[in-house]
């Protein structure tokens, strides 16, 4: 046996930590990259002498990987991948071992939900925290950030969400590294950023130097120089939200190039103020930087550190390394992996002023709803319509399988109406349980809008199709506690030769008309009234004319009441006659006089009574008396009494 077959791992300059205890594996060689607000992922190369290995042995668990060349560094992860190779030197199984970081699994997530009032710090803590794991540290998250009032997670794995939450806000993370972990660093300031080992880096222009530099040279690139944005918030719609930003780079004389920005999707300009700042700095954070390349292990995203020497525009800065790739190999031990050769270790790498904020750019795309969806609106236990003073009401969706049907997953959503001014248009208000049909603004899932409302199963039309196909209407229902038969209902019937209007009111009906109101009625109209009816007309005239036919006016049990107080009652007959009868009697006064008829004759009373015949006056019974108390005066030209 050989001197490198029965070679420990604690004897090489690449140390393992894995699942599979001391020595199963050896390290013979490192690839990967790093970046900050990026899962880096490094692939290890790993010899064995056991040729079993089976992928399942490694994945998903703890993967550690040290250089121990000069400060060293820690490689920690999850095994994302296991690939095994050849044999080597006939004894050696060689195989490929690909490490991410915790945070990269949240990849292989998706899910649909909706946080409410929290901020995008209590939103990471609780889309970590679900995932189980705790290897995180959102402490360096100090600035002000609003409360997201309504934040959807639509159809995006858990790493989408996050990212994306972060690069909207300006927060950045990156990882450290121990022998036996790692953890995930979010912050929204540089004060996060930690140093490196060690430090100061020489400029030595060699090529292998694991304590300095290679190369390093500074770059500056043209960015815009302003953004504007702008956004709409219809509770305070006359507000302008217009915000701006110009850059704070050293640009003198520069001409201005501006970004305009439309929905910047921010409630209120003081947020938006702050928005559009981060959005600057994110432009500002890709306009200047710096490459190098060398052989120092100690750096990693996120890691600070100086420039030892003399080198302009460098040189007094600490600078913070944005992404690195490392490349590193050791097969001396292994002669078919490469006899003779020695340990190489190198990488190369982009950097930013630590005194430059930095701002993750914004890659992870928002989800967009390009079409309408269907929601169903809800409510507190026991009420049937919940809303607020803007007619807005509480929705679920059909995916959110978190919600409890009562509102605790939904934001006030308006709803559209066919017209809608400033005390006037229209208002439908759709009740719980009512299915509606929901549009998104921009597509954005975090700003839901009612367009309309559809049936279902459950919630059918109020006219049985296709049997009343001809009917259009609107029918309410009675509430509180309404049922079928308890509703007002407006129905337009185009069924030829049967056309009609039909209107239903459950309990009263008010109808004022401020001028004139005029109805034809071409053929017959009815009006039947179950109580009283009262018509009172406070000035002017009341007129009945019926120009041909008759008007009858019939009380089957009651009293008629004419009563005129101030002015006349004519009654005149051009042609034909006038009956009046009563059953007991009728009776004419005027003052003390009066004029009775009953069944038992006729009774004239007066002070005076005044019989004038123009011709003749008769007076025919089989008796007639004439008596006066006083005198008695018969008198005429000729009187005769037989």
């Amino acid at each position: 046996m050989s001197a490198r077959d029965d070679a420990k791992e604690a004897e090489r300059p690449f140390r393992l930590t894995t699942p599979l205890g001391k020595d199963t594996l050896i390290g013979v060689g490192l690839s990967g990259r790093e970046a900050v607000s990026e899962p880096y992922h490094f692939r290890i190369e790993v010899v064995s002498k056991r040729d079993d290995i089976k992928p399942s042995d490694l994945l998903g668990k703890p993967f550690g990987f040290e250089a121990k060349m000069a400060a060293g560094r820690q490689f920690h992860g999850l095994v994302k991948s296991v690939a095994p190779g050849m044999m080597a030197d006939r004894q050696f199984r060689a195989y490929s071992v690909e490490i991410v970081p915790w945070f990269w699994f949240l990849k292989l997530t998706n899910d649909c939900r909706v946080f409410q009032k929290q901020t995008v710090k209590q939103i990471l803590e609780k889309v970590f925290g679900d995932s189980g794991f705790k290897d995180y540290d959102l402490s360096g998250i100090k600035g002000t950030h609003p409360k997201r009032e309504y934040c959807v997670q639509y159809r995006e794995s858990d790493f989408d969400f996050a990212s994306r939450l972060m690069e909207e806000e300006g927060i950045h993370y990156h990882f450290e590294h121990s022998a036996g972990s790692h953890k995930m660093i979010v912050a929204d300031s540089n004060d996060a950023f930690g140093t490196v080992a060690d430090p100061k880096k020489p400029l030595t222009g060699a090529t292998r130097e694991w304590l300095g530099l290679q190369s390093f040279r500074t770059e500056g690139e043209y960015r815009p120089t302003k953004y504007v944005q702008t956004d709409y918030n219809y509770e305070t719609p006359s507000q302008s939200l217009e915000t701006n930003a110009p850059t704070l780079a050293d640009l003198p004389g520069s001409p201005v190039y501006e970004i305009f920005d439309f929905p910047g999707l921010y409630p209120v300009k003081a947020d938006g103020e702050a928005l559009t700042k981060l959005r600057m700095e994110a432009e500002e954070s890709a306009q200047a930087g710096a490459w190098g390349d060398g052989g120092a292990p100690d750096l990693y995203a996120g890691g600070s550190f100086e420039i030892d020497g003399d080198m302009a525009g460098a040189s007094g800065r600490k600078w913070v390394v944005a992404e690195i790739e490392h490349a590193g190999s050791d097969r001396s031990l292994f002669g078919s992996l490469g006899a003779g050769s020695t340990t190489t270790y190198s990488n190369r790498f982009k950097a930013f002023s630590k005194a430059v904020p930095f701002r993750p750019p914004r890659r992870t795309q928002q989800p967009a709803i390009a079409s309408i969806q269907t929601a169903v609106v809800v409510g507190p236990a026991g009420e049937e319509i919940n809303v607020d003073k803007m007619g807005r009401v509480l929705v679920q969706f059909h995916w959110d399988r978190y919600g409890d049907r009562k509102g605790s997953t939904s934001c006030w959503v308006r709803v559209a109406q066919p017209w809608a001014g400033n005390k006037w248009g229209t208002v439908f208000t759709p009740r719980i349980g009512d299915e509606v049909v929901v549009s998104f603004i921009e597509g954005n899932p975090d700003r839901p809008l009612i367009t309309g409302s559809v049936y279902n199963a459950e919630r059918m039309p109020p006219y049985s199709l296709p049997d009343e196909k001809t009917k259009t209407g609107i029918r309410t229902r009675s509430s509180k506690g309404g049922g079928a038969a308890d509703f007002n209902e407006l129905t337009f019937d185009d069924k030829k030769g049967q056309e009609q209007v039909y209107f239903h009111a459950q309990k009263d009906m008010e109808r004022k008309v401020e001028n004139d109101e005029k109805i034809d009625v071409d053929n017959d109209q009815t009006v039947t009234i179950g109580n009283n009816q009262k018509i009172t007309v406070e000035k002017a005239n009341r007129e009945i004319k019926v120009e041909k036919g008759n008007q009858k006016t019939e009380i089957s049990m009651g009293n008629l009441s004419i009563k005129v107080s101030m002015g006349n009652m004519d009654t005149k007959i051009d042609l034909g006659k006038q009956d009046t009868e009563a059953l007991q009697s009728i009776e004419m006064k005027v003052g003390q006089s009066s004029v009775k008829l009953d069944q038992t004759g006729v009774t004239i009373k007066g002070m005076m009574i005044t019989i004038e015949g123009q011709v003749m006056v008769q007076t025919k019974a089989p008796m007639v008396q004439a008596q006066a108390d006083a005198v008695h005066i018969v008198k005429g030209g000729i009187v005769l009494i037989n």
